[in-house]
């Protein structure tokens, strides 16, 4: 059969046409599908941040509040032997203390002090001086100068932790304590230096935890 030029005209644009009709159909069930996929989606996201949200939200509870009745390793027991400064509450037990390891030269220690006046006596802290970022004579200094013990070491922390340089001879058994502390804060780190570094009986999970920049209101909440 022979068509005319007007017949197969007609006949490829019929095709064409019908060509066209099945890609929109299948256009329009993609985007369809498309739809109920990013509907599910969504739904799938906003569960998944309902649970990690809980989760980060248990986390974020205070770690020293409450009373601590888990396990307390010989190496925690240790961390009051350790060459260091106590502020807060002066008679407070070990188990009821925060070991927070630091550097004079820290920044973010600087801060975590200044943050802990705050809380006056309804906290404990030891402060254990490591001379890790600088390792010349001044920040040597500056790190010994609060292993003198007693309220002169006190006031020596807070000279370092605004700066000073405090006049001190720094002995044989301060390069000692200082570096018994730097052993263990690398034994507690896997061989790793961060500061500061708080090493506490965590009333959260009940089993002693090792906190890598651990800030005043991760440990004991709002003031």
């Amino acid at each position: 059969m022979t068509y005319s030029k007007y017949q197969y005209i007609a006949a490829l644009f019929l095709h064409e046409g019908t060509y066209a009709a099945g890609w929109l159909r299948c256009f329009f069930k993609r985007k369809l599908l498309m739809h109920h996929f990013l509907r599910m989606a969504a739904a799938l996201l906003l569960a998944a941040a309902s649970l990690f949200g809980a989760a980060a939200g248990a986390q974020t509870a205070p770690r020293m509040l409450g009373k601590y009745m888990g396990p307390i390793p010989e190496k925690y027991a240790a961390l009051a032997a350790l060459g260091g400064v106590r502020t807060g509450n002066l008679n407070a037990s070990p188990q009821n203390t925060a070991y927070i390891f630091f550097d004079p030269n820290c920044g973010w220690c600087k801060r975590a002090y200044q943050e802990s006046l705050q809380y006056g006596a309804h906290v404990s802290i030891q402060w254990l001086p490591v001379n890790i970022l600088r390792r010349n004579a001044r920040a040597e200094q500056q790190a010994a100068s609060v292993l003198v013990g007693g309220a002169a070491a006190r006031a020596n922390l807070q000279a370092v932790m605004a700066g000073a340089r405090p006049e001190v001879g720094v002995t044989q058994e301060m390069r000692r304590q200082l570096r018994q502390n730097e052993a263990l804060l690398r034994s507690l780190l896997g061989q790793r230096t961060s500061v500061p570094t708080a090493v506490i009986l965590d009333r959260t999970q009940q089993r002693p935890a090792t906190l890598a920049g651990a800030t005043m209101h991760t440990l004991y909440g709002a003031p």
